[in-house]
């Protein structure tokens, strides 16, 4: 028996437990030993005396304690301890092979496992299957179905890169005989194809676009633009540009050079009737010695001056074509605007034939002075064209002209089959029904080098023809330009103007009755100095919106049409080069129309704005090397 008889003592409370030592007569002063929290386990002992839970008996569990006194806190042999995954490339799935068994995760550690490549962020349990040779989805397969994004690919029998899109393939990569681009409208004839050049009127849609005709320049299916190119440092003798459009856009590396003189603008018709689009170009009245149009005809081979006509003209400021006598060549009208000492210079017309034009075969129409504008059209219904002429001076004297109607016959034009409107300075000349009666009107604008307020005309027509007295005025200031539309989309057609002068105010006259057009319907929208002017739905809201540009100054002004008309404070100003003209086309075929603008002399590059749902981004211009483009570029396509 031990010699040691313990006997516990009762403590009071709050005070720490001794254990009373009771020892034999010949041993020395008896220990005090100390379990304060009464666990029964000394303080020399326990590793925490203050908590009961915590003596080198007790249970390791996850509650950041030693709670057995072995020096460590939780660990791998805690009650709630967790296997955790190393999440290298943090995908939310961890390695099964770098696992840590512990209370906490360490850093990169989580709590789900499964990852098939801890070192990829895209492969994981889970994640979408994609054509990227990586098993995504972590499932053991590389690259298997169903996969987002799967190619699809189209066979191709006659080896021409294009598949008709009956027989389909969906894979990551193309079977053999399969091809990325369907679209082929007859898959065993490798010359039929969308990307193959349209060959007009053989018989077959060479291109695939249900058409057997160019719609374009070079009858690849894209539009293109042609860029006049009048001077440069005072030299007319430039190459006016042509770039031709493609699927991805358009490039330097895709444009041609024809040379021209002086050309202000262009025109493109089929003139000899061969299904190839030919292109006219038209010096203007600006420059002296720029005074011959040059007519390019297209081929399969393209445009060359070995295939070219030149027009002797009297520095012609517009022409006009049509086929006026109905053999099936086109005629081109030159509106003469000055000759050798005076504005009194003839218009001319160039029949049309099969061996194309020359002065030989040409007409002279006595009475237009100063021709500014043509427009030609079937006036009376009694199938033949007429020509209108807008008048732009008689004199340097005078502002007081007259505009003149050469009606077509069976004879042809003479003149004293005409009718004579008294005018003023007419820039412009526009045909359309505009009262709704059935009868063509005339619409001409006035310009003023002296006043800044003006009246333009409309004549009105009827089965008796056109008359100086039947006509309405229509004040504005100075306006180079008009056009016609319905703005308010009420069925009956309004007329707006550009101003040239006067504060620039452009005017939008509401047609509220057939024939009443009056200034208190009228809208008043004020820009820079405008003689540009065109309208369309330019955003997809069915109204009309109108796109002006202004002299001397880089800006490009779009007024927004609505269901309350137009306002200068909803507008949009686009920058563009100087003084720049502009047309408007879907170049990209988006189902937006996009503006390229002319450089307007400022030594700059043409820009093409490419519209969207967005409407247009100053910060996404595409730039068209040119300069010297003084007059208004041409977007070739044809519906």
């Amino acid at each position: 028996m031990s010699p040691w008889l313990l006997v516990p003592l009762a403590a009071c409370k709050g005070e720490p437990a001794v254990v009373d030592t009771v020892q034999p007569a010949d041993s020395g002063p008896a220990l005090e030993v100390v379990d304060a929290d009464q666990d029964g386990h000394p303080s020399d002992e326990d590793c925490d005396d203050a908590n009961p839970a915590v003596h080198p008996e007790a249970a390791e569990v996850c509650d950041g304690v030693d709670n057995d006194c072995d020096g460590q806190v939780d660990g791998a042999d805690a009650e709630g301890a967790t296997l955790w995954f190393m999440d290298a490339d943090q995908d939310g799935f961890g390695d099964d092979a770098e696992t840590a068994f512990d209370c906490a995760p360490g850093p990169l550690f989580i709590g789900v496992g499964g990852d098939c490549d801890d070192g990829d962020p895209s492969a994981f349990p889970g994640n979408t299957e994609l054509c990227d040779e990586v098993d995504n989805d972590c499932d053991g397969a590389v690259d298997e179905p169903p996969i987002e994004g799967t190619p699809t690919w189209y066979q191709d029998q006659d080896g021409d890169g294009w598949g008709d899109g009956r027989d389909l393939a969906v894979a990551c990569a193309a079977p053999p005989g399969y091809v990325a681009r369907s679209g082929d409208c007859d898959d065993h004839d490798a010359e039929l194809n969308p990307g193959a050049p349209e060959i007009p009127d053989d018989g077959e849609d060479t291109n695939c676009d249900g058409r057997d005709d160019c719609p374009d320049l070079n009858c690849d299916g894209y539009p293109d633009i042609i860029l006049p190119r009048a001077y440069e440092d005072a030299d007319p003798s430039l190459d006016s540009y042509i770039y031709y459009g493609s699927a991805s856009g358009f490039s330097v590396d895709r444009r041609d050079a024809l040379p021209t003189l002086g050309a202000y603008s262009a025109i493109v018709r089929d003139l000899n009737n061969d299904y190839y689009p030919d292109i006219v170009f038209i010096p203007g009245r600006f420059l002296s010695d720029a005074e011959d149009s040059y007519v390019y005809y297209g081929s399969a081979e393209g445009f060359s001056t070995d295939h070219r006509d030149i027009l002797p003209g009297e520095r012609p400021n517009q022409v006009c074509v049509e086929d006026l006598n109905n053999d099936g060549y086109m005629e081109v009208v030159v509106a003469n605007f000055y000759g050798p000492r005076n504005f009194r210079v003839d218009p001319y017309i160039y029949w049309g034939s099969a061996d194309g034009f020359d002065t030989a075969n040409r007409t002279s129409l006595s009475g237009p002075h100063a021709s500014s504008d043509c427009e030609i059209a079937d006036l009376n219904d009694d199938g033949y064209p007429d020509i209108v002429f807008g008048s732009f001076r008689h004199s340097q004297s005078t502002i007081v002209t007259t505009n003149w109607v050469f009606w077509g016959s069976s004879d042809g034009f003479s003149s004293e089959n005409t009718t004579a409107l008294a005018s003023h300075h007419t820039p412009d000349v526009d045909v359309a029904d505009i009262d709704g009666d059935g009868h063509l009107d005339i619409l001409t604008t006035t310009y003023d080098d002296f006043r800044a307020d003006s009246d333009s005309f409309i004549y009105w027509g009827s089965e008796d023809g056109y008359s100086s007295d039947d006509a309405v005025r229509l004040s504005a200031r100075s306006p180079w330009q008009a056009e016609i539309a319905d703005f308010d989309l009420d069925g009956a057609l309004d007329v707006a103007f550009a101003s040239y002068h006067g504060g620039a105010y452009n005017y939008v006259y509401y047609q509220t009755g057939p024939r009443q057009f009056a200034e208190a319907a009228r809208e008043e929208l004020t820009s820079e100095t405008n003689f540009i002017l065109h309208a369309q739905d330019l955003n997809g809201d069915l109204y009309p919106d109108l796109l002006t540009s202004s002299l001397g100054s880089s800006t490009s002004t779009i007024f927004w049409g609505s269901s309350t008309g137009f306002s200068s404070s909803h507008r949009e100003a686009l920058p563009v080069p100087d003084s720049a003209p502009f047309d408007v086309g879907d170049v990209n075929l988006d189902g937006h129309p996009d503006i390229v603008y002319g450089d307007g002399l400022a030594g700059e590059p043409s820009w093409l704005y490419l519209g969207s749902a967005d409407g247009y981004d100053p910060d996404d211009v595409i730039l068209l090397p040119a300069g010297g483009v003084l007059g208004r570029p041409v977007i070739v396509w044809s519906e």
